[in-house]
């Protein structure tokens, strides 16, 4: 190997290295909701990216019971991805059926005639009788 075609191959080398760098910084950053990503310092001095402005999204608490399985296997998924938060994880699964229940449906379901009723649902082919 002659000096130039050395030359050549560092240059791939470093050049690939640093490809695998910022690959692997953009995916902490999106893993992280790039919240972290202004604050780790990056390798081989590389200039910090501009963290992406945020939109203000107006937020209201929900209070859900789900089974121990499923709230166990959602605490192990959050725990061992790194940047991942209980409300990111199930904001981000809901949407995602959401967009999957539309899809069945061909378009976004109208707005709704009145605030949902708390309570179990009843069922339509059953009515319901008092316990006496």
């Amino acid at each position: 190997m002659n000096v130039t075609s050395a030359s050549v191959a560092e240059q791939y080398i470093t050049e690939t290295s640093h490809q695998a760098l910022k690959e692997k910084a953009a995916e902490q950053a999106w893993n992280s909701g790039q919240a972290n990503a202004a604050r780790q310092p990056l390798p081989l001095d590389q200039p910090a990216l501009k963290p992406a402005k945020r939109k203000i999204v107006q937020r209201k608490r929900l209070t859900v019971s789900l089974s121990l399985e499923l709230l166990e296997r959602t605490r192990n998924t959050v725990y061992w991805t790194k940047g991942l938060t209980l409300a990111r994880l199930l904001e981000q699964a809901l949407a995602q059926c959401i967009e999957q229940r539309e899809q069945l449906n061909g378009q976004p379901f109208p707005q709704r005639l009145e605030d949902l009723k708390g309570g179990r649902p009843r069922n339509s082919d059953q009515s319901f009788t008092a316990p006496q």
